[in-house]
């Protein structure tokens, strides 16, 4: 054991002079010198259990601290009374193990060992991953600080499900682990479970340090969280150790967005040059083979206007492309079961795309991705994922034209909107009011939750226009949608409306990507993928009016139509005053793609105070009227 020793010592050693290089303490840090300037409640013991040994952060006191590295190896000569000890520790290891569990004190998940600092070096050096304890739980003192949030929610988790070894960075990390085994934070779990999640933890933890996941913001525990919320708990627990590195390396994207804060960006045209769309292959199209495309609706398009629109695109699509292009549907895939059942048999199926049309199958879009790394997946939301590449239009152009015809066809310069809560709701009703403005100065734009809400409204305020939904109502199409002319009666007679083009958008999309894997470019490596953001410059939206619009608003419309396509108008540039203040000034170029879609203020000339029930607080006239509205407002744009 002699060989051993010296082995041990030369790990030791060489972190000693690394962490003197870097300017790190050399020695593994005392609890007691921690506590000097802070304190404890007191202590409270746990009992004997196994605990991770890379848990295992220091000392209890400084005592023979300085026989150690940072990393428990050993520093004194061969010879010394220590290297004899701890050479006779490890043959005992070698033969039968330690009988007598270590003494360690517990503090914020780390354990600071009392007694025993030599046997953890031993078990270190021998690859053990936890050691037998006897555990004493040091509590922290109350504080507001992050680090004390963070252990009450440990030590509440820790309270159902005694495992050490999850480390986060968020509070919530522990919530969404117990949630995703069928716990609430605090309840007691079933052994079978406990010992699940062991298993599940060891296999993660190699697989985790074995990917290198770049950024700090993202603890281990953070991404254990997520991990099993997206594979869900029966998968995540039945993939084997090969099968686990092989699902965290297909999340890398996701853990790395997520550790880094990046903000993907915004393809805002339909490349011109292959590469630029498509996701990873495996198996690229043949030149005589179709592009497969799986469609997953969340509804039936009979029921769903929105759902509607799509199926019109694909079909679109389809005749458009004919013999290049394949595609399949599969309806009310609103479950995590109907999901999955969906892609297996789209994968049966030969599918090299999978799109889903509804953003609460983000999630399950997630999982899917991860069980089949050779199928592209979309999702049509701009609220993407790196595994799943979103994509969604610039609804707020066809808004802002709107706004336009509102503005010039006015007489009270007051107009009605309903607010909706799609994704881009809050910039497509910024768009029409802007628009509204450009055209009439003195137009007010009153925000309401309903279109019957507004129908009352406007027989007791002069309202002569409004702007609907964007789709009308399958199960009541004789009610208005799009932008209305309000009588006295609060009766509607339409007057204009927003187009969607999803033929002419598929088309484009499943052209490029069959380009890009036609060329080959499927092996090339990529980082996280923009999410496609097309407007009126693809042709993808416009705007349809009707033909009693007046001649000169027609031409007006035409006008500002082509300025939009060619960018020489963007609604969003220049300045811009919300309820609140100055958002930016005059001179400004175009707000950036993240703030437009993430967009939380209301234009100035919005009054919010009659949309009650909607993402709005109550406006009483004093500040801006927003209240939390969703970051993540589900469904597409104008759903």
């Amino acid at each position: 054991m002699a060989n051993d020793y010296s082995h041990a010592r030369r790990l030791g050693l060489r972190a000693y002079r690394a962490d003197v290089a870097a300017g790190r303490y050399p020695y593994p840090p005392a609890l007691d010198d921690m506590l000097e300037g802070t304190g404890s409640q007191g202590t409270r013991s746990l009992g004997v259990m196994e605990i991770p040994l890379d848990c295992v952060a220091g000392t209890r006191t400084r005592g023979r601290q300085s026989a150690l590295a940072s990393n428990f190896m050993p520093l004194l000569e061969q010879g010394s009374e220590f290297a004899t000890k701890w050479s006779a520790l490890a043959c005992a290891y070698a033969e039968q193990g330690f009988r007598e569990p270590v003494v360690v004190y517990e503090y914020l998940q780390r354990f600071y060992v009392q007694e025993g600092n030599k046997r953890v070096s031993v078990a270190l050096f021998y690859g053990a991953k936890s050691i037998a304890a006897r555990v004493e739980r040091v509590i922290p003192m109350a504080s507001d600080e992050d680090a004390f949030c963070l252990y009450r929610a440990f030590e509440k988790f820790w309270q159902g499900c005694a495992v050490y070894g999850i480390v986060a960075n968020d509070p919530e990390s522990f919530a969404g682990i117990a949630r995703a085994f069928g716990y609430v934070l605090g309840e007691r779990w079933e052994d079978r479970d406990v010992l699940a999640l062991k298993a599940l933890l060891a296999r993660f933890h190699a697989a985790w340090n074995k990917s290198k996941i770049a950024g700090d913001s993202l603890g281990e525990g953070d991404a254990l969280a997520f991990y099993v919320r997206v594979l869900g708990r029966d998968r995540a627990c039945a993939l084997t150790m090969d099968q686990t590195e092989a699902a965290v390396l297909r999340l890398k994207p996701e853990f790395e967005l997520n550790a880094t804060g990046e903000v993907p960006a915004h393809l805002e045209e339909p490349p011109e040059v292959r590469g630029s769309i498509s996701r990873a292959f495996s198996a690229p199209v043949s030149v005589r083979e179709p592009l497969n495309v799986a469609f997953l609706f969340d509804d039936d398009p009979q029921v769903s206007s929105w759902d509607a629109s799509h199926e019109e695109g694909r079909a679109g699509a389809q005749r458009q492309m004919t013999d290049q292009l394949q595609t399949r549907c599969w309806y009310e895939c609103d479950s995590a079961v109907s999901y999955a059942r969906a892609v297996d048999e789209a994968a049966c199926w030969g599918a090299h795309v999978v799109v889903s049309l509804g953003a609460s199958q983000l999630e399950y879009a997630r999982r899917a991705a991860v069980e089949y790394p050779d199928v592209a997946f979309y999702i049509a939301s701009l609220t993407g994922a790196a595994t799943v590449r979103g994509f969604g239009t610039r609804g707020y152009e066809a808004k802002y034209l709107l706004g336009m015809v509102a503005g010039a066809m006015t007489a009270s310069h007051e107009i009605g909107y309903v607010f909706d809560r799609g994704e881009g709701a809050i910039s497509e009703m910024n768009a029409f009011a802007l628009g509204a403005a450009a055209v009439d100065a003195h137009a007010r734009i009153c925000a309401c939750s309903s279109a019957d809400q507004l129908a009352a409204f406007a027989r007791d305020r002069a309202l002569d226009m409004a702007c609907l939904s964007n789709f009308a109502d399958p199960f009541n199409p004789r009610v208005g949608w799009g932008l209305v002319r309000v009588d006295a009666a609060g009766r509607f007679s339409q007057v204009a409306w927003p187009e969607w083009h999803w033929d002419r958008y598929y088309a484009l999309l499943f052209r490029a990507v069959r380009e890009d894997v036609l060329h080959g470019d499927h092996t090339e490596a990529r980082g996280i993928e923009p999410a496609l953001w097309w407007g009126m410059s693809s042709g993808v939206i416009d705007v349809g009016l009707d033909e009693d619009v007046p001649t000169g608003v027609q031409g007006l419309i035409a006008m500002a139509r082509q300025a939009l396509k060619g960018h020489q108008l963007e609604p969003f540039a220049g300045e811009l005053v919300s309820l609140t203040g100055m958002v930016q000034p005059q001179g400004s170029g175009r707000l950036s793609a993240a703030d437009i879609v993430g967009m939380q203020w209301v234009n100035s000339n919005i009054d919010c105070s009659n949309a009650s029930g909607t993402a709005f607080d109550n406006h009483n006239g004093n500040h801006g009227g927003m209240a939390s509205i969703d970051a993540r407002l589900q469904g597409g744009a104008g759903r």
